[in-house]
């Protein structure tokens, strides 16, 4: 899709990595991509005031219910874990699916169509360094054992904007567990090295972007519906 954001994750200085660890970023940064699709999607209807209330509704239908997550991982590399994604442009496709079907094939050649889609273009820099900012919040966490440092930066490739974000995970032993005494969930031993979903959960909202708690849908405070499906 054109104008998607692409995203490199790289975790490198270990020949392994806690699954946690890799979902729980991955599933944070989905989040925040989806978080700000939305805020993109408010700033299109403030901007083009000729998109009609039951537009707007449609398109925000389709937002939330949209069946998968706005971050899509296309590739991985070999040596250190890469994981090579997109953040896909939703507020511009949701939009571009629901004026499409009021205006059939003369939308494409519309003045609206042509000022929405440099409109949402326009911004991809921005939403970039935004995904950026607020992982780079995720900075550095030392327990025993352990040396976990996350960096992100933004970065051009020709065309192309790219999140560059690079986790370095080193850790001297790997950690024992413990019953919790509820149904097979396990705990990490006190004082071994604990997942990142604690320090993710501290990571402030994207509130630079617009975006109103009331505006979000039901589950978006959930990591583990970052899909919104």
């Amino acid at each position: 899709m054109a104008d998607e954001i692409q995203v490199e994750i790289t975790f490198s200085e270990s020949e392994a990595f806690p699954a946690s660890l890799v979902v729980a970023l991955v599933s944070r940064v989905d989040q925040l991509v989806n978080e700000i699709e939305l805020a993109e999607l408010e700033a299109a209807f403030s901007k083009f005031k000729e998109i009609s209330p039951v537009e707007r509704d449609a398109a925000c239908y389709r937002i939330t219910h949209y069946p998968a997550g706005a971050l899509q991982i296309q590739a991985s590399r070999a040596g250190s874990l890469i994981l090579l994604c997109a953040a896909m442009p939703l507020a511009l496709w949701v939009l571009d699916k629901t004026l499409g079907e009021t205006l059939k094939e003369a939308w494409v050649k519309s003045s609206l169509h042509h000022r929405l889609l440099k409109f949402l273009s326009a911004r991809r820099g921005k939403k970039a360094h935004l995904i950026a900012r607020q992982i780079q919040k995720l900075t550095r966490r030392r327990e025993k054992g352990t040396d976990t440092t996350i960096e992100a930066k933004v970065a051009r490739r020709q065309k192309e904007i790219v999140v560059v974000i690079h986790v370095r995970f080193a850790a001297g032993k790997l950690p024992t567990t413990t019953s919790r005494g509820v149904r097979g969930r396990r705990a990490w031993t006190r004082g071994e090295p604990p997942t990142l979903q604690r320090d993710l959960s501290k990571v402030p909202e994207p509130n630079e972007a617009g975006i109103r708690r009331s505006d979000l849908p039901v589950g978006i405070d959930d990591p583990n519906n970052a899909g919104w499906g």
